[in-house]
């Protein structure tokens, strides 16, 4: 037997024995990173709006994003309405115009309320 074929058969032993690891195609599994909970934060709608009242947001927070969970903004309203109005629980107001809807971040307990017009 030659040196070659003694090094195959030995190979092959500790194989079967289970003393040497093939390399495997099986790919380590991937670590899962901890992801922090979605928060959910509750803010308040009045005016023209269709659906009134509390709504639940998260994760994102903006005007846009409370008056789509509201159902959006009355029909008859929707080309009138320019600005609506935020009175946070601190009891600060701020008159948001529509252009800002996306880029205006909401607080838990925020009120949004969207005027309505009177012909």
């Amino acid at each position: 037997m030659n040196v070659a074929s003694h090094l195959f058969m030995v190979v092959m032993f500790l194989s079967v024995a289970g003393c040497v690891r093939h390399h495997s195609t099986v790919q380590p599994a991937e670590a899962v990173l901890p992801t922090a909970p979605i928060r959910v934060i509750t803010v308040y709608l009045s005016g023209a709006v269709n659906k009134r009242g509390k709504q639940d947001l998260g994760p994102q927070y903006s005007i846009a994003h409370a008056l789509i969970q509201a159902g959006g903004i009355d029909e008859f309203e929707s080309e009138q309405n320019r600005k609506v109005l935020v009175i946070h629980s601190d009891g600060r107001k701020d008159i948001v115009r529509k252009q800002d809807y996306n880029s205006f971040t909401v607080v838990e307990d925020d009120r949004i309320a969207v005027p309505r017009h009177y012909w």
